[in-house]
């Protein structure tokens, strides 16, 4: 059904992609950003955490191997939500202390978890090249998993934009 005087567009973002030049993010691959859903609003306190758990217990209910990312990365609460309490987390292995396999966290219908931490300001201000290097764990650790929601931290900040 169409309403006179007014054309369709299928892809209403195509037009402001096309105004906002060539892409900047070159960190992940095609194949990986096909795999990759990042939750994500301006605001906090409206659900973020809530979708982005809700939706990878659905996916893992469903078969698939998914990896949940707490990407709230000053105020993590992934593992509050779902009552675990892990030992060691994404700073652990931007420091070098682990390795990224051993920081994550088994879910809710075998999700696999990668949790940030809440309330280290170090992790929450991480610079362009912090961020650059979170998004590289993140692509490596796609590999292995058929869906990676990444749960984001509130607003428009370097985190935010660069996990997004």
């Amino acid at each position: 059904m169409s309403t006179p005087g007014v054309e369709f567009i299928p892809d209403q973002a195509a037009g402001l992609r096309g105004r906002a030049g060539p892409r900047h993010s070159t960190v992940l691959d095609d194949v990986v950003r096909e795999r990759l859903v990042a939750v994500v609003s301006g605001k906090g306190g409206v659900g973020k955490t809530n979708v982005a758990v809700n939706l990878a217990v659905a996916a893992a209910g469903l078969g698939a191997r998914v990896l949940l990312v707490d990407g709230d990365l000053g105020l993590a609460n992934v593992d509050v939500l779902l009552g675990l309490t892990p030992t060691h987390g994404l700073l652990d292995v931007l420091a070098g202390r682990i390795e990224l396999e051993d920081a994550l966290v088994r879910g809710p219908r075998g999700v696999r978890i990668l949790p940030a931490a809440s309330g280290r300001s170090d992790l929450a201000a991480l610079g362009a090249n912090g961020v650059a290097r979170v998004a590289a764990l993140v692509e490596r650790a796609a590999e292995a998993h058929d869906l990676v929601l990444v749960d984001a931290g509130a607003g428009i900040g370097r985190a935010v934009i660069g996990l997004a």
